[in-house]
């Protein structure tokens, strides 16, 4: 091993094991495919034109998850390779997923220490966001490895200073955008920091020069914007591109999304808007008001006391995250589309501020640390130890907080094995002429989610956008099932062979 330098030796031998650690992990803790439009409906769109060679003249404006470009560009790529089987979905989740653990700990390494590097990105594995979004098709997982991804080569860029390390930082940028609408909130935050770590003359007077790599971040994003909108609107036939097709195709019907609005407003739903001035002002505090989890809520404003110390200390070592959170925190809290009232651009869930939560994640971890300045766990006096060693008691905690949260913690009933027995099963009871029934939730209205999964994933044809409910539900005693194929028995009852799958 000579001639590999034993520092980089161990980062190989790290990067493998959370690598492999994630991919099990991932594998292990599935759940099974969600039956909501963020979890199907570009795994559907990509198999209608992987299978079919086309797609409906108006696809574009049928979801505004059909212009997510960044998760649909890889999800097409692995579906021409592996196929469109069940299980295959499962392949971009866990990639992407592990992907943002591996920047998660080069982040940190560059902060910290390796020793701290691996400690925060098991940390970020087993949070709570990632584990429900590194198994299923949601755009705010693929948005925050990206941004992760970002940041990484920034934060080389910043110690080499070579326009590669800039460029590769623009382009993750850019697909985080193009995972997620709501990246866009990051840019500035991004040209902020080129400019604070961008080379001053020998004699500390800025000159043009100065200026180059804004002025390169800017020209690569001006390009980037610029192949979108062109491309957009050649796909699709809509001039006012990608935004456009969103606000068309969010919530289906223009008039009929203005009248969900309407009526949340006066029913005064903090998540769509904020009717007054004084309720706009005060949403700092829209997370702890609206988001259930109070322990991730709690994170979310520690994290902002802390980036607002690394400011106010100078602690230039950590502005690569601080300065992203506070530009997120606060975007996704004010931004709006409209005045009184204050229509937000999409609801506060908490599940679409999972970039703003990753980025708490490394600085409640990384933030304290720094009281040590040899930056390891290795001091065994004074106060620097006794704040370490209760601040990675508290970290771990949220690893096993998360672990809480699993509900599918058999590995051979979790989402990935499930979905391919049901495949199989299905396979099977097609060739027999066996009729295939779905078990309903008891959920109002959730049998036409569950049958739009089924017809996703399972059917021998995508057929996602087929919106005409040919259905019949039988009951057996309390429970009610979905008649989803006949395979050739015209009159069904629960006597003759047939197949049931949730």
């Amino acid at each position: 091993m000579s001639f590999i330098k034993t520092s980089t030796f161990q980062n190989i031998v790290i990067i493998l094991a959370l690598f492999s650690l994630s991919m099990l992990v991932r594998l292990c803790f599935s759940s099974n495919i969600e039956a909501g439009g963020d979890a199907i409906f570009k795994w559907a769109m990509v198999r209608d034109y992987v299978e079919n060679g086309s797609l409906p003249p108006d696809w574009a404006i049928r979801s505004h998850h059909a212009l997510r470009w960044a998760i649909n560009i890889p999800v097409l790529i692995i579906q021409k390779i592996y196929g469109t089987e069940p299980q295959n979905y499962y392949i971009w989740p866990f990639f992407s997923s592990t992907m943002g653990v591996l920047f998660f700990y080069l982040i940190v390494k560059n902060i910290h220490s390796k020793l701290w590097g691996t400690l925060a990105a098991i940390a970020f594995l087993f949070s709570s966001p990632m584990l429900r979004q590194g198994s299923q098709f949601l755009p705010m997982g693929p948005a925050a490895t990206y941004l992760l991804g970002s940041i990484y080569f920034l934060q080389i860029w910043i110690n080499k200073k070579r326009l590669s390390l800039l460029i590769l930082s623009v382009i993750f940028l850019f697909f985080s955008y193009g995972s997620k609408v709501t990246s866009i909130y990051y840019f500035p935050a991004f040209a902020i920091l080129i400019l604070i770590f961008s080379n001053k003359s020998d004699d500390n007077k800025i000159t043009i020069r100065y200026f180059k790599p804004l002025i390169y971040f800017s020209l690569l994003l001006a390009i980037f914007f610029g192949t979108e909108a062109i491309l957009t609107q050649k796909l699709t036939n809509e001039p006012g591109g990608r935004l456009a097709c969103i606000a068309m195709g969010n919530h289906g019907d223009p008039k009929r999304r203005q009248k969900r609005h309407a009526e949340k407003i006066l029913a005064k739903d903090l998540k769509v808007a904020t009717t007054t001035l004084g309720e706009y002002a005060g949403n700092i505090f829209v997370y702890y008001k609206l988001h259930s989890n109070e322990k991730e809520t709690i994170l979310l404003y520690i994290a902002l006391l802390q980036a607002i110390a690394v400011l106010a200390i100078k602690k230039k070592e950590l502005y690569t995250i601080s300065i992203p959170f506070l530009f997120g925190f606060f975007g996704h809290a004010y931004s709006i589309i409209g005045v009184y009232p204050f229509l937000r651009p999409e609801k506060m869930n908490f599940r679409y501020h999972t970039v703003i939560y990753t980025l708490a994640i490394i600085i409640f971890i990384t933030f304290l640390g720094y009281l040590d300045k040899r930056q390891t766990l290795k001091v065994k006096k004074g106060a620097a130890y006794h704040i370490h060693r209760y601040y990675l008691i508290t970290a771990l905690a949220l690893v096993f907080y998360s672990i809480g949260t699993i509900k599918t913690p058999k590995i051979f009933t979790n989402g990935y094995f499930t979905t391919k027995r049901n495949s199989i099963a299905i396979t099977k009871a097609r060739e027999q002429g066996m009729p295939i029934l779905i078990k309903l939730s008891s959920k109002e209205n959730a049998w036409k989610k569950q049958y739009r999964r089924y017809r996703s994933i399972y059917s021998p044809n995508s057929d996602y956008y087929n919106k005409s409910y040919d259905y019949k539900i039988y009951r057996k005693g309390r429970k009610k099932f979905f008649l989803v194929e006949k395979n050739g028995i015209n009159h069904f009852s629960f006597n003759i062979p047939h197949l049931t799958i949730k």
